[in-house]
Protein backbone atom coordinates (compact mmCIF):
# COMPACT_ATOMS: atom_id res chain seq x y z
CA UNK A 1 0.00 0.00 0.00
CA UNK A 2 1.20 3.28 -1.03
CA UNK A 3 -0.68 5.83 0.62
CA UNK A 4 -3.82 5.83 2.77
CA UNK A 5 -6.15 8.88 3.45
CA UNK A 6 -9.27 9.67 4.77
CA UNK A 7 -12.36 10.81 2.39
CA UNK A 8 -14.81 12.99 4.17
CA UNK A 9 -16.00 15.54 1.94
CA UNK A 10 -17.94 12.76 -0.64
CA UNK A 11 -19.02 15.65 -2.78
CA UNK A 12 -15.53 16.76 -3.81
CA UNK A 13 -15.21 16.62 -7.65
CA UNK A 14 -11.45 15.01 -6.69
CA UNK A 15 -13.46 12.00 -5.18
CA UNK A 16 -16.31 11.61 -7.25
CA UNK A 17 -14.87 10.69 -10.15
CA UNK A 18 -13.77 7.53 -8.05
CA UNK A 19 -16.17 7.00 -6.16
CA UNK A 20 -18.45 6.57 -8.84
CA UNK A 21 -16.82 3.58 -10.74
CA UNK A 22 -17.38 0.48 -9.08
CA UNK A 23 -14.07 -0.66 -10.16
CA UNK A 24 -12.38 2.13 -8.21
CA UNK A 25 -14.36 0.55 -4.56
CA UNK A 26 -12.47 -1.48 -2.28
CA UNK A 27 -11.73 -2.76 1.40
CA UNK A 28 -9.11 -1.70 3.40
CA UNK A 29 -8.81 -4.58 6.17
CA UNK A 30 -7.14 -3.96 9.00
CA UNK A 31 -7.14 -5.67 12.37
CA UNK A 32 -7.18 -2.42 14.73
CA UNK A 33 -6.08 1.20 14.02
CA UNK A 34 -5.19 4.21 16.08
CA UNK A 35 -6.84 7.79 16.81
CA UNK A 36 -5.54 10.52 18.59
CA UNK A 37 -6.48 10.29 22.24
CA UNK A 38 -8.82 13.40 22.75
CA UNK A 39 -6.49 15.92 25.09
CA UNK A 40 -3.70 13.86 25.26
CA UNK A 41 -1.53 15.38 23.20
CA UNK A 42 0.70 12.53 20.92
CA UNK A 43 -0.79 9.53 23.24
CA UNK A 44 -2.93 7.19 21.01
CA UNK A 45 -6.27 5.28 21.27
CA UNK A 46 -6.60 1.91 19.79
CA UNK A 47 -9.85 0.86 18.30
CA UNK A 48 -11.18 -2.57 16.47
CA UNK A 49 -14.42 -4.10 15.69
CA UNK A 50 -15.11 -6.29 18.49
CA UNK A 51 -15.23 -10.03 18.27
CA UNK A 52 -13.95 -9.36 14.75
CA UNK A 53 -10.23 -10.57 13.94
CA UNK A 54 -9.80 -8.72 11.08
CA UNK A 55 -12.71 -5.75 9.92
CA UNK A 56 -12.42 -3.45 6.69
CA UNK A 57 -12.63 -0.31 5.92
CA UNK A 58 -15.20 0.69 3.00
CA UNK A 59 -12.36 2.51 0.59
CA UNK A 60 -11.74 4.10 -3.22
CA UNK A 61 -8.46 3.11 -5.05
CA UNK A 62 -6.61 4.33 -8.05
CA UNK A 63 -3.00 4.10 -9.63
CA UNK A 64 -0.26 6.81 -9.28
CA UNK A 65 3.94 6.55 -10.22
CA UNK A 66 4.35 5.72 -6.50
CA UNK A 67 2.08 2.86 -6.69
CA UNK A 68 -1.64 2.13 -6.05
CA UNK A 69 -3.08 4.75 -3.53
CA UNK A 70 -5.85 4.43 -1.11
CA UNK A 71 -8.71 5.99 0.86
CA UNK A 72 -10.92 5.33 3.30
CA UNK A 73 -14.63 6.88 3.07
CA UNK A 74 -15.76 8.12 6.25
CA UNK A 75 -19.50 8.80 7.77
CA UNK A 76 -20.61 10.23 11.55
CA UNK A 77 -19.07 7.85 14.88
CA UNK A 78 -21.69 5.96 16.29
CA UNK A 79 -22.32 7.25 20.06
CA UNK A 80 -19.26 4.23 21.14
CA UNK A 81 -16.75 6.26 19.14
CA UNK A 82 -18.08 9.85 18.86
CA UNK A 83 -16.15 10.93 22.11
CA UNK A 84 -12.88 10.11 20.18
CA UNK A 85 -13.82 10.74 16.79
CA UNK A 86 -16.65 12.76 15.37
CA UNK A 87 -16.21 11.19 12.05
CA UNK A 88 -15.02 7.54 11.57
CA UNK A 89 -14.19 5.24 8.56
CA UNK A 90 -17.10 2.62 7.76
CA UNK A 91 -16.31 -0.38 9.02
CA UNK A 92 -17.82 -3.27 7.27
CA UNK A 93 -18.78 -6.62 9.18
CA UNK A 94 -18.73 -10.04 8.00
CA UNK A 95 -22.80 -9.63 7.00
CA UNK A 96 -21.42 -7.56 4.28
CA UNK A 97 -23.05 -3.91 5.48
CA UNK A 98 -21.31 -0.54 6.64
CA UNK A 99 -21.62 0.06 10.12
CA UNK A 100 -19.34 2.42 12.48
CA UNK A 101 -19.74 -0.27 15.30
CA UNK A 102 -15.79 0.07 16.79
CA UNK A 103 -15.47 0.34 20.70
CA UNK A 104 -12.49 2.26 22.04
CA UNK A 105 -9.57 0.02 24.19
CA UNK A 106 -8.70 3.32 25.60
Amino acid sequence: MAALTNVRNLSSPFWRSMLTKPDNRCLVPFTQFAEPKPNAGREECWLKVNEASVSAFAGIWRPSDEGNVFASLTCESNPLVKPIRASFSHALCQHGYCVSACLPRC
